[in-house]
């Protein structure tokens, strides 16, 4: 699992916000299904969670009654992941306490693989240091123009102008870059 595939949750009851870690499937099982709400409703609802991935401030909200609500998104970093843990998206005003019985068994995992304490702290004092491998994803991008008779034509022309090496994407074609955690599995 990526850490940018966790799902941080607070869930509101009457001012108490029970925080936990989810993977997705984990998600729909527990809010996707067991609140009323329609297909479209779901289907919005799974999107704005998606575009969490993008918007680090965003929140995808789930009304369950007056006085209940869920709040989601996927993590953005690390920082935000200890930040979630140890409260700071929570109501200052509210209760609240991390609910292990909820978090999806890879998310406390993954918590375990970065060397984080439940409340957000990181581990003092580990001997051992591990290696990483993180898997460095940059997406480079352009928009070419040709003339066809139909779309699978042009898609034809443009697939052999870049495997000919006649289009070649560079520093200028640059769009995003993302870096994913891979499970540790060696000490030193």
């Amino acid at each position: 699992m990526n850490l940018t595939d966790l799902i941080l949750v607070i869930e509101n009851d009457k001012g108490t916000e029970i925080n936990s870690l989810m993977d997705f499937d984990e998600y729909m099982k527990q809010y996707g299904t067991k609140i009323e709400q329609t297909p479209m409703e779901l289907a919005r609802h799974t999107l704005t969670l998606e575009r969490t991935r993008q918007d680090a401030g965003m929140w995808a909200e789930l009304y369950r009654a007056a006085n209940k609500s869920v709040g989601a998104r996927y993590c953005y970093d690390l920082d935000q992941l200890c930040n979630f843990l140890t409260g700071v998206h929570n109501d200052f005003h509210s209760e609240h306490y991390l609910d292990v019985t909820k978090c999806s068994k890879e998310c406390l995992e993954l918590l375990e693989e970065f060397g984080i304490e439940k409340s957000g702290y990181y581990r003092e004092g580990e001997e051992a240091i591990k290696d990483y491998d993180v898997e460095i994803k940059e997406t480079l991008s352009r928009v070419k123009t040709v003339q066809a008779s139909s779309l699978g034509e042009a898609i034809d022309k443009v697939m052999e102008l870049y495997y000919a090496s006649d289009i070649v994407l560079d520093a200028e074609d640059y769009k995003e870059v993302a870096f994913n955690f891979k499970k540790a599995e060696r000490g030193r």
